[in-house]
C-alpha cells in the first residue's frame, strides 16, 4: 500500500502536510491493518481529532511523533524559539562519510558536498510549510558550508543571511574540510557559543540556526551522539538556569523523508 506523501500535499495546508509527514514516518514493521486505518484517518480526519484518537488508543504508534510535531508548529506560532536544523539532503562523498570530498575549498562550492536536487525541494517545501503555518523569523544563521547557506536561502524565510562560523562542521578531522576546521574554532568552544546563542535568544520572533549533523547533535545531545536525519529541525525554547540554556519542544521531520 501506498504511503501519503509530504511533497504531494503541503500545498493543501498545515494539517495536511503535518499528517503526510507522520504517515510517511510510520514504520516499516507496523501492522498492516493498523497502518491501513491510519490512511483513512489522515485522508477523512482534521488533526484536531488526532489527539482524542490518540488517547483512544487508536493511532498509538504514530502519536509520539504527532505531539512532537503538533507542539514545535505552535511553539514557532508563539515566537521566541530557536529552531536548529541540519541541512537539507546533500549526498556524501563516499559511503557512510558525513564529511566532504578531499581538495575541500571553503569559498568554492563546486569542492563540497552539495544539495542534491531531492535536498533542493526540502529547502524550498520547509520553507513554503513555515509560511503556510505563519511562522515569523526575525533572524536566520547559517554554517559558511555551501550545503547549509544554500538551504537557508532557499528557504526564504525573510531577515537577511548571517553567516557564523561557529555553526561549521565539527565532525570533520582529517579528509576533507579538516584542514579547514583548523582554523575554526575549537569544537567544545563552538557548541558553547551555540548554546549561548539559544540561551540569549529574546525573540519575540524565532531564531533560524542551519548547522551540520555531529554539530546539532553535540548541541542537542552531547559529544557522540547519533547526527539527526538531513533536513530535520528541531525546535527549542530559550532556558535560563539549566546547563545547555534550553528545552526541546518537539520536531518538525524532513520534508519527503530523509534520504540519508
Amino acid at each position: 500500500m501506498e504511503r501519503s506523501d509530504p511533497q504531494k500535499v503541503l500545498h493543501g495546508g498545515p494539517d495536511e502536510f503535518m499528517a503526510a509527514s507522520l504517515a510517511a514516518r510510520v514504520g516499516e514493521g507496523k501492522d498492516k491493518v493498523s497502518l491501513e486505518l491510519w490512511e483513512l484517518g489522515m485522508r477523512h480526519l482534521s488533526l484536531a481529532a488526532l489527539p482524542l484518537l490518540c488517547i483512544l488508543g487508536t493511532f498509538g504508534f504514530a502519536c509520539e511523533a504527532l505531539a512532537g510535531e503538533a507542539e514545535a508548529w505552535a511553539a514557532l506560532q508563539r515566537g521566541g524559539m530557536v529552531v536548529i536544523m541540519r541541512h537539507a539532503s546533500a549526498p556524501g562523498p563516499e559511503q557512510g562519510r558525513e564529511g566532504d570530498p578531499s581538495g575541500f575549498v571553503l569559498e568554492d562550492c563546486a569542492t563540497q558536498r552539495n544539495l542534491s536536487e531531492h535536498g533542493r525541494e526540502q529547502a524550498t517545501r520547509l520553507g513554503e510549510a513555515m509560511r503556510a503555518h505563519h511562522i515569523v523569523f526575525a533572524r536566520v544563521m547559517s554554517s559558511p558550508w555551501c550545503r547549509a547557506k544554500d538551504t537557508a536561502i532557499l528557504m526564504n524565510l525573510g531577515p537577511s543571511l548571517e553567516l557564523n562560523r561557529f555553526l561549521y562542521n565539527i565532525g570533520e578531522h582529517e579528509a576533507g574540510a579538516g584542514e579547514v576546521n583548523k582554523s575554526m574554532p575549537d569544537p567544545r568552544m563552538a557548541i558553547m557559543h551555540i548554546h549561548g546563542i539559544i540561551r540569549s535568544w529574546p525573540g519575540p520572533g524565532n531564531l533560524m540556526l542551519v548547522s551540520h549533523g555531529r554539530t546539532i547533535a553535540a548541541v542537542l545531545y552531547g559529544p557522540h551522539s547519533r547526527s539527526p536525519e538531513q533536513a530535520a529541525a528541531y525546535v527549542l525554547e530559550p532556558t535560563e538556569g539549566n546547563k545547555t540554556g534550553f528545552t526541546e519542544i518537539g520536531s518538525i521531520p524532513p520534508p519527503g523523508g530523509s534520504h540519508n
